[in-house]
């Protein structure tokens, strides 16, 4: 399995944070980050640190008879992935159901909404590469037809 086919767990997300912030890291430098950060002890950070590199989504090299640790994967890629998990498990993939969701949720009027989405459609993808031309179109008349 590939690391960018792993889901992270919330517990594992910490210690990634810990790790996209500065890397490499050695093991007594993410102990410590993880004490002050998230009141790990210092086995549990050395045993998630073992964990994670086992399950293939950070790298446990040694430098000089000292083990660092590096992500295997960018916070990007981690991101897209729990996106496309939770849209596609708790919105079955509809991401008009999830705005509604989170729109009810915040209590935001229409015109904040349809500004939101509007961003949110026509913005240019960061790791996806470019919508079409004929994808920016449409996005563009469904925003004007629902008064955007």
């Amino acid at each position: 399995m590939e690391a960018t086919d792993n889901i992270l767990t919330a517990t594992e997300w910490k210690l990634m944070e810990c790790l996209w912030e500065k890397h490499p890291r050695t093991g007594r430098e993410a102990v410590e980050f993880m004490e002050k950060s998230a009141h790990w002890s210092r086995s549990t950070t050395l045993t998630m640190l073992r964990r994670m590199s086992e399950k293939g989504v950070i790298e446990c090299a040694e430098e000089g008879g000292i083990k660092v640790y590096s992500p295997l994967i960018r916070r990007e890629d981690a991101a897209t992935r729990e996106t496309d998990d939770f849209l596609g498990r708790v919105y079955k993939g509809s991401v008009s159901m999830m705005m509604s969701a989170i729109t009810k949720k915040q209590g935001l009027s229409r015109e904040e909404m349809l500004a939101q989405f509007k961003r949110a459609i026509l913005a240019k993808p960061s790791c996806h590469g470019e919508l079409s031309h004929t994808s920016r179109s449409q996005a563009g008349r469904n925003m004007n037809q629902i008064g955007g």
